[in-house]
């Protein structure tokens, strides 16, 4: 997860990339980036994630190449004033959810829902 980086206007880019195996093979990574950035709120701008899969897509072929409709979202009972090192995170991809993994932050981290564009690297 990166959130330091920024568009052409100076705008904040949050951004998540996500690689994809198959039977322990790498299959194919993806990007989703949102110009929600000041929705996640952090200290750490730039953290490496790591994730246990609750659902995922069975093949990379059944992920888009490219969709502008997605989503990544925080799923929490925890209060909104809480951060949290570790969040259930879901993808959403035209609507449809995708994935849902429990991650640990390095640096906790306070619920969010992000609006984005997916695309394959």
């Amino acid at each position: 997860m990166r959130l330091d980086e920024t568009d052409q206007f100076g705008n904040g880019i949050a951004r998540f990339s996500f690689n994809h195996y198959e039977d322990g093979e790498f299959q194919g990574a993806f990007d989703f980036t949102s110009l929600d950035a000041a929705e996640v709120s952090t200290s750490g701008l730039d953290q490496q994630l790591a994730a246990e899969i609750m659902i995922t897509p069975d093949s990379v072929d059944s992920l888009p190449l490219v969709d502008q409709d997605a989503g990544v979202q925080t799923l929490s009972d925890a209060p909104a004033t809480s951060a949290l090192e570790t969040q259930t995170i879901s993808l959403s991809l035209g609507g449809s959810l995708v994935g849902k993994w429990t991650v640990t932050f390095e640096v906790p981290i306070h619920e969010f829902n992000l609006d984005g564009a997916w695309a394959k690297l």
